[in-house]
């Protein structure tokens, strides 16, 4: 009986499909009249003439296995009478022209992926097919596989071949991974194929630099890609994601970006279309008169092996239908949406119904389930974590930062601390994880309770059975090694002090009658150098000994030089002292401390003094008290998903400048700055430089200023202090051999 109805429904689609072909193509806006295509030199050219001009270029999109490229017209009927063309010539093969309702498919089916170009001339549409041979050589070693969508791709004749120009990952969320890949030219070939667990991404004419050559590891991210590995293939590039769980993706290619989308596949239960009886089976439907809908879900019953029930609300009919060698999953969709139908699958059995009344279903489903929840028995079960401080996981399960102090155990969400609600204390080194200014999405429901043990690092939590696995799966996935950066510095100081003296005193002496000692000439004079027990007592055939004289017993200052010149009574004395002296020294210290860090975490290396001091008091007497005088090195590192390492920098340096009134000060640079460096790259930080240079002259007036002889009359002194601190640092991720090393 089934068998007699199908018949009758064939052949009423035979007899009515000229009728209902002429009129969709009196309802449709547009038409294709005449697909016609040529070879030309080096290009295949495809012209499709149309009954109005087109707005605008039609939307495409290109497939790799098999390679083809789809145009859609929207609003369009096919009045060719051509559905399929054979070409066999160049890279094109065949022509395909679908119409679907109002909608019109042109498809082009070529041996091996090309680009295209796509111009309107009045009524003519004109697609390009250039002939690429070097694109054609690298395609033939890599196996098309997969979709692609996008934008028209120009192919602009003499260009430069493209280049991947920058790589970034970035983890939008646990459940999906976004990777950017930048070109310096539009209309780079990809093909993407899926091989088990892993996503090949190939660039048939887009080559890789050296600098972008990388593995990285990312399963820290939590995300469906655990490694990225880019490499050059041939005159292209390979990028290979091995991926993990259940996942999708989606590429997308703009001009010079592609953006590749690996999600974490949520698979829905309830639908139909996702199930594996349903996979891989493909129909074919002519129905040009009324069919029933229930009738309609029961052909699927006998296609897919299901057993559907129907609820009462599902009526109406459809007025007809085609659909050649289309998937199952397919036709389920769109028959589904088009009368707003939904599908709640238990096992082998499905409810069909409107969409409506299954909504209203799942809400009653909702709230018995959530008054079952709300008497649900609750459980107690003890977590031990093994690598971070509990601490730190409880204030995540309660929904705030992960910077815990340890106590009591909390009530979940509903009571805050210092209600007098909570729970007595646990055991010794526990605590209650404080409150967290608008925590959201805790964990802990109102029924339940956590708390941990500072000295066992293990959580103590008190829930339903239900939440107890969600709190078990999100305690696996925080309690995770965190890997560790080895911080390397090298702390150089340097100075160069430099300081040069030149002048000359010239000094002249004579004896009164009355025995006194007369004076003339610079500011330092001889009179000033005698002893006062022999200013008295000179005279004739009495001896005058003068310090810092030339005689080097006496100590003299290195440098200095003096003449003295007596007429032969001793009664007048010409000294002459010069002073010419330089300096040169020069000061290096180097220290090399190295200090171990978790990602994430601050690291500190302190080099130097304190300084203390004494203050006068009151009532207690003198205080004493210090001020920091060292250099200090603060760096957070941070492990960067291409294995680069981002650090957070802070260095200060600090050195006595004055004792004023018993109070030291001090003279504090600092340096705050935030780079990217290569795992085992060095970082020179500088700029805590001083320069200061001093000129002094001391002279006597007016004679100091004569020309040649005022330098008899003066003395220069020019002094230039020097010093730089510099830091180097290197950063280098923990790893089996180097903590052999």
């Amino acid at each position: 009986m089934k068998f007699n109805l199908l018949r009758r429904l064939w052949t009423a689609a035979l007899l009515l499909l000229a009728g209902s072909a002429i009129a969709a193509e009196s309802g449709a806006g547009n038409a294709i009249e005449r697909v016609e295509y040529s070879q030309l030199a080096g290009q295949s050219l495809v012209k499709v003439t149309l009954r109005n001009p087109l707005p605008n270029v039609p939307s495409s999109f290109t497939v790799s296995n098999p390679s083809r490229i789809a145009f859609d017209f929207p609003d369009t009927v096919n009045a060719s009478g051509v559905g399929r063309q054979e070409t066999g010539s160049g890279n094109l093969r065949s022509i395909n022209v679908v119409q679907a309702v109002l909608r019109t498919r042109l498809v082009l089916n070529l041996t091996r992926p090309a680009r295209y170009e796509q111009r309107i001339e009045g009524r003519q549409l004109y697609i390009s097919l250039p002939d690429e041979s070097a694109a054609a050589t690298v395609a033939a070693a890599v196996a098309p596989s997969s979709l692609r969508r996008g934008t028209d791709i120009p192919a602009a004749a003499g260009s430069a071949e493209p280049m991947i120009s920058n790589l970034d990952f970035q983890a939008a969320s646990t459940d999906l991974a976004i990777i950017k890949i930048d070109l310096t030219e539009p209309g780079a070939l990809l093909d993407v194929k899926q091989r088990g667990a892993s996503l090949v991404l190939t660039f048939l004419s887009a080559n890789l630099p050296e600098r972008l050559e990388k593995k990285l590891d990312v399963r820290d991210f939590g995300t469906p890609v655990a490694t990225l590995v880019a490499n050059r293939a041939g005159k292209g590039s390979q990028i290979v994601l091995t991926n993990r769980g259940e996942w999708d993706y989606n590429v997308r290619q703009v001009d010079t970006s592609v953006v590749l989308e690996v999600s974490r596949s949520k698979v829905d239960p309830h639908n139909l279309a996702a199930a594996r009886q349903v996979q891989g089976k493909v129909v074919s439907f002519n129905f040009s008169q009324p069919v029933p809908v229930s009738q309609m879900i029961g052909l699927f019953q006998d296609i897919t092996g299901f057993n559907f029930v129907i609820m009462p609300g599902v009526t109406g009919e459809i007025q007809s239908l085609k659909m050649d060698n289309t998937p199952v999953s397919v036709a389920i969709d769109v028959i589904s949406r088009m009368y707003g139908l939904g599908f709640r699958r238990y096992g082998d059995v499905v409810i069909v119904g409107k969409a409506d009344d299954l909504a209203k279903y799942d809400k009653d489903e909702r709230e018995r389930a959530a008054a079952l929840e709300s008497v649900e028995r609750i459980e107690q079960e003890s977590i031990r974590v093994r690598y971070r401080p509990a601490a730190e996981i409880v204030q995540a399960l309660m929904g705030g930062s992960d910077s815990a102090q340890g106590g009591n155990a909390a009530q979940g969400g509903a009571v805050p601390p210092g209600t007098g609600n909570a729970p007595p204390p646990q055991i010794g080194g526990g605590g209650q994880a404080p409150a967290v200014s608008g925590a959201t999405r805790s964990l802990i429901s109102s029924r339940g309770a956590i708390s941990y043990d500072g000295v066992t690092n293990t959580i103590f939590v008190e829930e339903t059975k239900s939440q107890l696995e969600r709190i078990r799966e999100r305690v696996a996935l925080l309690d995770r090694p965190v890997r560790q950066v080895m911080i390397e510095a090298r702390i150089v100081s340097v100075k160069d002090d430099y300081s040069r003296t030149l002048g000359a005193r010239l000094n002249f002496l004579r004896l009164n009658n009355n025995g006194a000692v007369n004076t003339e000439g610079g500011k330092n004079t001889l009179s000033a150098l005698l002893p006062s027990t022999l200013k008295p007592a000179y005279g004739p055939g009495q001896q005058v000994h003068v310090s810092g004289g030339f005689d080097p017993d006496l100590g003299a200052k290195a440098g200095d030089l003096m003449f003295s010149l007596f007429n032969k009574n001793q009664t007048r004395l010409l000294n002459l002292e010069i002073t010419a002296s330089e300096t040169d020294n020069a000061l290096k210290g180097v220290a090399s401390p190295k200090v171990l860090t978790q990602d994430g975490r601050l690291a500190s290396i302190i080099a130097g003094q304190n300084i203390c001091f004494q203050l006068s008091g009151g009532i207690n007497g003198p205080t004493t008290s210090c001020i920091d005088a060292a250099t200090k090195l603060e760096v957070t590192p941070r492990i960067n998903p291409d294995g680069k390492i981002s650090m957070k920098i802070n260095v200060n340096k600090g050195e006595p400048a004055a004792n004023a009134g018993g109070v030291v000060t001090t003279n504090k640079r600092e340096i705050k700055t935030n780079v990217v460096v290569e795992n085992g790259g060095t970082l020179m930080l500088g700029g805590v430089f001083e320069d200061a240079t001093t000129n002094n002259e001391d002279k006597v007036p007016l004679l100091g200023d004569l020309p040649v002889v005022g330098h008899l009359f003066k003395q220069n002194l020019k002094q230039r202090n020097r010093s730089e601190l510099l830091i180097f640092i290197t950063p280098r991720i923990v790893t089996e051999e180097l903590t052999l090393q």
